[in-house]
Formats: structure tokens, sequence, C-alpha cells
């Protein structure tokens, strides 16, 4: 009994997360208490209740919401990237994967054995023609690194040209240039380090110009696409040194753009980065 008012009263315990303080309610307060509030689950409440609140108050305070991470979507059946690796029996050779364990394999010895056909790791030793296929540099043992190309499968992957023949190494680089083609510096044995163009079949793998006449090299390097057919690359001609070029492929589109320092010294031109098209560069042959 309350001494002061002679009504019962009952000590209501305060639901989980709240302070009772000691607070006493009425029997008929106590009763309505329970029948609005007794089947509440206060934890289960507060779990949903408080992000909501949080949420408020970031926006309140201009603040963006937490981003939701999103797994990122399962690699689709016809997408597989070529590679090199070792896995310790065959020595460096060409692998496929698209992203799973069981798409993952060794495509070809090359260099049968514990060799290794050392398909280049350097950017752009692989080269996608965009069709399913990629050129590569490799090496089977017998020769040189020469120009390979691949569909992902043993029976698709073949020599494309020895273009120089014997042990030594004929290609150097291989930039996609569109249209089923790719630009290569290669050494024929003959000519030097000069452009060459490939359509990823042996006829169609050609020089495309002998920049410095005669057995000297024009150190053809760093070809960067422009995205329409075309590459800036960096050249010697054997008279102006290491300058700006330009190619389209062809003997005919392939021609000196500017003698930034003229003279024979050259302005040793590198790393072309494209201001478009998420600033694609071309190799530095010069740091």
């Amino acid at each position: 009994m309350n001494a002061d008012t002679g009504s019962a009263a009952f000590a209501v315990r305060a639901p989980a997360g709240f302070a009772a303080s000691g607070s006493h309610f009425s029997s008929a307060s106590a009763a309505a208490f329970h029948a609005v509030f007794g089947a509440v689950d206060w934890d289960d409440l507060a779990g949903r209740l408080l992000p909501d609140l949080a949420e408020a108050i970031r926006r309140f305070l201009g603040e963006k919401p937490a981003p939701t991470p999103v797994p990122p979507p399962p690699p689709s059946a016809g997408e597989r990237f070529v590679f090199s690796a070792e896995n310790g029996s065959d020595g460096r050779e060409l692998w496929v994967s698209n992203g799973t364990h069981a798409g993952t394999r060794l495509v070809r010895d090359i260099n049968p054995g514990p060799g290794d056909a050392f398909p280049f790791s350097f950017p752009g030793s692989f080269g996608a023609l965009g069709d399913g296929r990629a050129l590569f540099g490799a090496s089977d043992g017998t020769g040189g690194v020469e120009l390979w190309i691949t569909d992902g499968t043993a029976a698709g992957t073949r020599l494309v040209k020895d273009i120089n023949p014997g042990r030594g190494d004929g290609a150097f680089d291989i930039v996609p240039l569109g249209g089923g083609r790719a630009l290569v510096p290669a050494f024929d044995g003959v000519l030097g380090i000069e452009p060459w163009i490939t359509d990823g079949t042996e006829a169609g793998t050609v020089l495309v110009r002998d920049v410095r006449p005669g057995a000297a090299s024009s150190d053809a390097f760093g070809f960067a696409p422009f995205g329409d057919g075309r590459a800036l690359f960096a050249a010697n001609n054997g008279v102006r040194g290491e300058e700006v070029w330009i190619t389209d492929g062809t003997e005919a589109g392939t021609r000196l753009v500017e003698d930034i320092r003229p003279g024979p010294e050259g302005s040793a031109p590198g790393q072309f980065v494209l201001l478009e098209d998420g600033g694609r560069t071309g190799f530095d042959p010069f740091g």
C-alpha cells in the first residue's frame, strides 16, 4: 500500500535497454502499460530502429549514405584471359582462365618438358585481336622468341611466322591496332628492328616500312594506338635521331610527324598518353 494515496502500487520492471530508476505505477497504469508494450521485443525493435535513426541523422547532416556492397558478377562463359604461368613441372607456359577453378588450365606446352616457352610478361606482350584470339611471343625451344597466336585451345595455338629464322628472336612487342590487326616491332635478321603488321596469319605478317634503310635498326618502339587504325611511335631514321612517327599499318601511311629536335640527336620521345578513352599509354622505350 502507498501510505500517501492508499492505493495499491506495483514496481514495474522497465524493458531491456531502459533505466527503471525505481519507477512505480498504479495497478491500472501497470496493466495499461503491459497491454500496450508487454508483447514488444525491445531488442529487436532497437535493432531495426537504430539503423534508420542513424540514416536520418546522416541525411540531416548532409552526409551521403554508406554504399551497399555489391558482389562482383560471376564471369560469363565467354570471358577468358590468357597469360603465362609456371606450374613447377612444365616451365613457364601459356594458360587460360575464365575466373573459375574448372576453367583455369594449361593451354599448350609450347616448349615441351620443363623448359620455358616464355610468353612475354611485360605489358603489351599479349595482344588481343578482338575476335577471340590473341597474339603473343614465345619460343618452342628450337628457335627464338617469335609471333604466336591462340584462341585459348591447344589446337588453336600455333606459330604465326618465324620472322627471324633460326635461333634469333623475331618479335619484341605486340600492340593491337584495331580491325583484327596488330603492330609488331620485329627483327628479320636482315633489316634490323622495324615496324611490322600482322592479322594473325603468316601471309598477313609483313614489314610495314624500313624506317631506317639497311641493316641498322630504327628501334621502332612505344606504339600508342589512337583507336582509329593509327598509332604513334618513336623511331630513328638514321638522319633525324629518335623522333615521333605515325603509322596506319601501311608503308604509305607511315611517316615522320615532327622533327622536334632538329639534327641527328633526336628528341627521344616516349610514354605517349592518349588524353581520351581512359588515357592509354604506349610502352616507354626510354624509361
